[in-house]
């Protein structure tokens, strides 16, 4: 029964050896994985912040022409109320001048 017993353990024994052994190889083989995807997240951990800083710059151009074309809506709107006025038909009163006065078309002047 003893020798029963020790074939027993040793089979255990083996069979953890075995398991030891393939866990062993498979931490090796991740290793050797981890080591060569560790250049490449490096690398696109710099994409990514090249990304995000081009994204922000591209933000900020966009918010200027926002403001930018926001001032040019006013000042349009201006331009159209000076148009507005300037093409109006001039309103009856006294004339500033007339062709007779100077001979010119200059007023005050005698």
């Amino acid at each position: 029964q003893g020798e029963r017993r020790g074939a027993l353990v040793h089979r255990c024994f083996e069979k953890v050896r075995s398991r030891l052994d393939s866990a062993r190889a498979r931490v090796v083989e991740v290793d050797r994985e981890l080591a060569e995807l560790r250049p490449l997240c490096a690398d696109l951990d710099c994409q990514v912040e090249d990304a995000e800083r081009q994204h922000l710059h591209e933000q900020g151009e966009l918010e200027k022409l926002r403001r930018t074309a926001g001032g040019l809506r006013a000042e349009l709107a201006q331009l159209r109320q000076v148009c507005a006025v300037v093409e109006a038909p001039p309103e009856e009163g006294p004339a500033l001048y007339t062709a007779t006065e100077g001979g010119d078309g200059r007023a005050g002047e005698r």
